[in-house]
């Protein structure tokens, strides 16, 4: 199976983000191939975008994109990127998860609001791999 992941790169945060995001990549890497930017040779990275032009981003990630099983998204930092990328995988029918880190934050509506796109709230990072877990056992279920 594959995966694209999706995280902001840019936006501040108030909780360990970074570390959120590598294990959550190191999970989905268990479980199938993961494509994502903020990978180098399978091994976790932030300075991805400081090696390509805006267009060469926005290509690979799209392609990358259109060619996953499911998109996992770690929706806690408001992202425009990443909204743009959920987007475009429900319009072209791809499964979305999105795990949103719940600390006295609001998720944005025209996410929450998305009947195509699963929000899983979690509180620590095994609550999060669980829920992966049962998405992508979804998406075999539905596949049969």
């Amino acid at each position: 199976m594959k995966f694209y992941f999706a995280s902001s790169i840019k936006g501040s945060s108030s909780f360990n983000k970074a570390a959120n995001d590598e294990s959550i990549i190191s999970h989905l890497m268990k479980l199938g191939q993961v494509l994502a930017g903020h990978l180098d040779n399978g091994k976790y990275k932030i300075n991805y975008e400081s090696k390509f032009t805006d267009r060469e981003i926005h290509n690979k990630d799209i392609e990358w994109l259109l060619t996953s099983d499911a998109l996992i998204a770690e929706v806690s930092n408001p992202s425009l990127g990443v909204g743009y990328e959920i987007g475009r995988a429900v319009e072209n029918n791809i499964p979305v998860l999105c795990l949103f880190y719940k600390v006295n934050k609001k998720l944005s509506s025209m996410i929450r609001g998305c009947d195509k796109v699963i929000i899983k709230e979690y509180y620590d990072i095994n609550e999060a791999k669980n829920f992966i877990n049962e998405f992508i056992k979804q998406i075999n279920k539905n596949k049969k």
